[in-house]
This record gives structure tokens, C-alpha cells and sequence, in this order.
């Protein structure tokens, strides 16, 4: 009977050939891995998103230097001037 009331009569003596399973596990290869990607992610495409936001920005600017709107309303021909092409 297990210390929370449950019986069962499995028994287990094989640690030495099951040890590995929950030992230290050599992780080198994944952390390598999430290293890249997060280098990738900060060098390339967080710097690719800053310079979208800023031309989004400088175009939302000079639209509004033209005509008065919101800037939801200027966002919004932005976005469909740019999906049109």
C-alpha cells in the first residue's frame, strides 16, 4: 500500500537499468539549439520588426501631415495601401 492509500502490488527493483531515465540528461545539443534561435530571433527578426514599425510609422506621420484623421483611421489605409500594393 502506497503512503496515500492506494494498494498495488507492483514492485520495482531494476534502478540501476532505469537510472538514466531520470538522471541528469545531457541537454548540450537543446540549449546550443535555443541559443541560436533566440540570437536569430534578437539579431534578425526583431531588428526586421523594428524597421517595418518605424517606415509604418514615418508613412502614418506623412499621411497625417496631409489629412486629419485618427490615427486608427490612418493605420487602417496604411494597412490597405500596403496589402494592395
Amino acid at each position: 500500500m502506497f503512503s496515500y492509500g492506494t494498494r498495488s502490488n507492483f514492485i520495482f527493483d531494476e534502478y540501476e537499468d532505469a537510472c538514466f531515465a531520470w538522471r541528469y540528461p545531457d541537454l548540450t545539443e537543446h540549449v546550443l539549439y535555443t541559443a541560436r534561435v533566440v540570437e536569430h530571433t534578437i539579431r534578425k527578426e526583431m531588428a526586421d520588426e523594428a524597421r517595418v514599425l518605424v517606415i509604418f510609422q514615418q508613412a502614418q506621420n506623412r499621411l497625417k501631415e496631409v489629412l486629419e484623421m485618427p490615427d486608427q483611421d490612418a493605420n487602417r489605409i496604411i494597412r490597405s495601401i500596403k496589402e494592395t500594393g
